[in-house]
């Protein structure tokens, strides 16, 4: 069974130098998915002010997230990574053998 999920952020309040960067400033977040952590593909690109995406859809799996901070001048953060399982909700498969006999 397919689940949604919600990825969340907190958006920085300053640069890597330290000094305050106005909000206004951060253009989003580039959101990346993953099943092994390794190979990274782009889902969206989510515009300030948002906080938050939702992923429709996934299969039962571990999936990698990634976000990115973007700013009106081209610059990117350091990506942030975050991990869900999406439990398997199916039912088991059948018994993989029967065998009835007379007594």
């Amino acid at each position: 069974m397919a689940r949604n999920v919600t990825v969340a952020w907190v958006y920085p309040t300053t640069r890597t130098s330290g000094r305050p960067i106005i909000p206004t400033d951060i253009v989003g977040v580039e959101l990346s998915m993953s099943l092994d952590g390794v190979n990274w593909t782009l889902w969206d690109t989510i515009l300030a002010p948002n906080l938050s995406a939702e992923i429709p859809d996934l299969e039962a799996g571990e999936w990698h997230f990634r976000g990115v901070v973007r700013d009106i001048q081209g610059l990117s953060s350091a990506p942030l990574d975050g991990v869900i399982t999406v439990p398997d909700e199916t039912a088991p498969s059948a018994l993989q053998s029967l065998t009835v006999t007379l007594v």
